[in-house]
Parts: C-alpha cells; sequence; structure tokens
C-alpha cells in the first residue's frame, strides 16, 4: 500500500518537474525570428496569471492561467498564437477540473500526450513573448536633436 503511494508521488514529481523543466528552457532559449503585429504583442505581453490562491497549476491557479489564454486566443491574430493559446488553456483546463496535484499530474500527463502540443505551444508563447520585447526595445527611438542645425 505504501509503495503504491510512494509509486503516485514520483510520477506526480517526474510529470510536474518534467513541466517545470520545459517552461524554464523554453522561457530562457526562446528567441525566435517570428514578428508579431503590436496589437498581438500588447496582448501577449498582457497575459497574467494570478497565482494568489499558492495551489500551484492545479485547481484554482491552473483555472485562471486557462482562462488568461482562452482569452488572449481570442484577442490575437496570428494563427500560430491562437493554436498555442488554445493548447496551453486546453491543457491548464484540464490541470484545473482535476482534484488535487496527483489528479492535475495525470491531467497534464494525459492532456499534453507525451509534452509536444505542449512543449510548441510553450515555445510559441515564450517565442512570442521574446519577439515581442525585442520588437518594442528596437521600436524605442532618441528624441534629441542634432547641434548641427
Amino acid at each position: 500500500m505504501r509503495f503504491g503511494q510512494f509509486g503516485r508521488l514520483v510520477v506526480v514529481v517526474a510529470v510536474v518537474s518534467a513541466l517545470l523543466i520545459g517552461v524554464s528552457a523554453q522561457a530562457v532559449g526562446a528567441a525566435t525570428d517570428k514578428e508579431y503585429s503590436q496589437d498581438d504583442c500588447g496582448v501577449v505581453q498582457s497575459i497574467e496569471i494570478d497565482s494568489s490562491s499558492g495551489s500551484g497549476y492545479y485547481g484554482a491557479t491552473a483555472r485562471k492561467a486557462s482562462k488568461a489564454f482562452a482569452d488572449a486566443a481570442d484577442d490575437v491574430e496570428d494563427d500560430g498564437l491562437q493554436s498555442a493559446f488554445g493548447t496551453l488553456s486546453r491543457v491548464y483546463g484540464a490541470a484545473g477540473r482535476a482534484h488535487g496535484a496527483i489528479g492535475a499530474a495525470k491531467a497534464l500527463a494525459k492532456a499534453t500526450k507525451n509534452g509536444k502540443a505542449y512543449t510548441k505551444a510553450l515555445e510559441t508563447w515564450t517565442g512570442a513573448l521574446g519577439s515581442c520585447a525585442t520588437s518594442s526595445l528596437s521600436n524605442t527611438t532618441s528624441t534629441t536633436e542634432s547641434d548641427d542645425e
């Protein structure tokens, strides 16, 4: 009996760790050459997930994340971003409907189908974050006048 509980805990830790490692790796190396419209960048940069419930990415926090990505999918024009945000919304929705951390880990494992769609969606989102940040920095220009006049 105790071994079964330990086995479930190991599965939960493995799934959550894989997801977190995927998020951090993609956030660090998500440089992309794709450019997005200013409107799409505004949506990408405005996604906020209230994690004040402290439940991690299951329960209330996952439901909030699901809603944030669903709203973002409705607001962007880029087909790739729409698809990515839809995937993220579905994955976090599954985790939000689960009961407890173990149920969320199982739901995430099932929803991600060995992580390919989830990982691709994270790549797209973090790539867009990087692209939009780079774009906004390069669009900032100096307004000082030259003294030659």
